[in-house]
């Protein structure tokens, strides 16, 4: 038996950069499934330049001392630096062109100097700052600092792209392929290099980069590239990646790390003998992935109540295979149950089912995979990674959306949180109520999101602003996230909430006590800001 179950749970959820031909349905973005990357519209509004600086007419005295024979010097031409601000990815601008007046101030030709020969220092402008030197650099006349200046990203003129940051004076992509959030940390796989990038709580090194030094803007994790599999649990984190390696690290009390021990690591370890892992899905305390050469779902970690699915509650420090969870196309974990999408469309569960959230119509746990009745055509799944022991609240649900855009949730409702305008508890399947056809749905804490329409609609819990829709006011039925382009993934923390846009941009939102919103600051938001590298 390894260390105790813990009390706060997490998940995470990823289907892996190419799924098998059958594998038709959309990712969940909830446990966190993201749909492979879409291209979307591009953006057609019009380009915003910014204003540009002239600063103002430099006239100074004129000199009248002795004749000066040399030439007229008529000063140069200040035109300042063309500002064009950071790279603009906002939503789609259909409407009128960008109304910023262009900035059309005097011409700064200075005075004909008639005295001795006038060697002016540089004119910066009123707006300009001086440069006092370390990682500030002087660019036609502005003041920048070139580690973090996306038009000047290193030394001056280089610009990054519209899907790049400006990340220690390199342009970094920044468009993401795959996203899943723990209960307070946040972590995506990138487009370009495939590798992992974490920001937020790093208590367990669960963010991977050596420490435990909490992060409020994404950092990489050292030599992980070509990730195909990602999950990240309460205070652990998991990834797959091809010629047969899983990697895991943070908090391993349970095991979950898949070593064999109980150490906790703050870089990856391996999982032993579990390979070619194509979905994945992080829990509270434990981990379920799909192994495509047996076509099994293996379980490792916490197993209290019976989350690992083989028939006991003895906890696993290494993989075990689960008997009757059928193909897996997509693999839920949550914080004390476990959910699996089978290539049929149908709805499997098992492990803590206190509040209904296995969806079989009981509050009995179950230690073998148990068939949801009511899901059919199901095309994604995702499981709440709310803590179902200790102190209030506690409690856990399950959601599923189907191939005609129907989502539906189980469980726990105290907050409104299966969408059916009600607080009842339901342990079967219900519609969710005034929900557009959806793509993806999401189970955090103690709400719910879903991408419907191309837009983001969020309900239950919000005490923190994990709703986005402006205010701290729980919902029990959907309500559309405020500020959003057109979207395509979702996925739901404890507290917190990061959606992905059809450019690959991530916007997040909710409690940002940890940095988990990766927008540089700990300042929580009720609506939808861009991660900042």
């Amino acid at each position: 038996m390894l260390g105790p179950a813990l009390t706060l749970l997490a998940l995470g959820c990823v289907e892996p950069r190419s799924g098998p031909p059958d594998d038709a349905g959309t990712r969940d973005g909830g446990s966190t499934d993201v749909v492979r990357p879409d291209a979307g519209s591009v953006d057609t509004g019009a380009t915003d330049v910014g204003s540009i600086d002239t600063g103002p007419a430099d006239v100074g005295p004129v000199d009248v001392g002795s004749p000066d024979t040399g030439p007229v010097d008529v000063g140069s031409i200040d035109a300042g630096s063309l500002d064009v601000g950071s790279p603009d990815t906002g939503p789609t601008d259909v409407g009128s062109p960008d109304g910023r007046a262009t900035d059309t101030g005097p011409t700064d030709t200075g005075a004909t100097d008639n005295g001795s020969q006038d060697a002016v220092s540089p004119d910066v402008g009123t707006t300009d700052v001086p440069c006092v030197g370390g990682t500030r650099l002087m660019c036609s006349g502005r003041c920048i600092n070139r580690l973090s200046d996306p038009a000047h990203c290193g030394v001056c003129g280089r610009a990054c792209t519209a899907s790049e940051s400006c990340a220690n004076g390199v342009c970094i992509d920044t468009r993401a392929d795959l996203i899943s959030l723990g209960a307070r940390h946040s972590c995506i796989v990138t487009r370009e290099l495939a590798n992992v990038h974490c920001w937020g709580d790093n208590s367990s090194g669960q963010l991977g980069d050596g420490s435990v030094m909490s992060r409020e803007r994404p950092t990489m994790v050292p030599a992980l590239m070509n990730v195909q599999g990602l999950g990240a649990g309460e205070r652990h984190t998991c990834v797959g990646r091809p010629g047969d390696v899983m990697q895991c690290w943070g908090d391993n009390a349970s095991g979950q790390l898949g070593d064999g021990t109980t150490a906790a690591s703050r870089s990856p370890v391996r999982v032993l003998t579990v390979d070619s892992v194509r979905f994945l899905g992080a829990g509270g305390a434990h981990n379920c992935a799909w192994r495509s050469p047996a076509a099994q779902v293996w379980c490792w970690g916490d197993n209290g109540n019976g989350q690992l699915g083989d028939g006991t509650t003895t906890a696993r420090g290494t993989p075990a295979a689960v008997a009757g969870a059928g193909i897996a196309l997509t693999v839920a974990s949550g914080a004390a149950h476990t959910c699996v999408r089978d290539y049929d469309g149908s709805v499997r569960c098992w492990g803590h089912n206190g509040f209904g959230q296995l969806g079989d119509g009981t509050t009995v746990d179950r230690a073998r995979p148990t068939l949801v009745p009511g899901v059919n055509g199901a095309t994604s799944v995702t499981v709440s990674i709310a803590p179902v022991r200790g102190a209030p609240p506690t409690g856990s649900h399950s959601c599923a959306v189907n191939t005609s855009g129907t989502v539906y949730c189980w469980g726990y409702n105290g907050f409104g949180q299966i969408g059916d305008e009600s607080t009842t508890n339901r342990p079967s399947p219900v519609d969710v109520r005034m929900l557009p056809s959806a793509s993806a749905v999401a189970a955090g804490g103690f709400h719910t999101c879903a991408v419907a329409a191309a837009r983001v609609y969020c309900w239950g819990a919000n005490d923190a602003g994990q709703l986005g829709d402006g205010t701290t006011t729980a919902r029990s039925a959907p309500v559309a996230v405020a500020g959003l382009p057109a979207m395509r993934a979702v996925a739901c923390g404890l507290r917190h909430t990061c959606a992905v846009d059809n450019s690959s941009q991530v916007w997040c939102w909710g409690d940002n006590a940890a940095g988990q919103l990766g927008d540089g600051t700990r300042s929580s938001r009720p609506t939808p800001a861009r991660i900042v590298y």
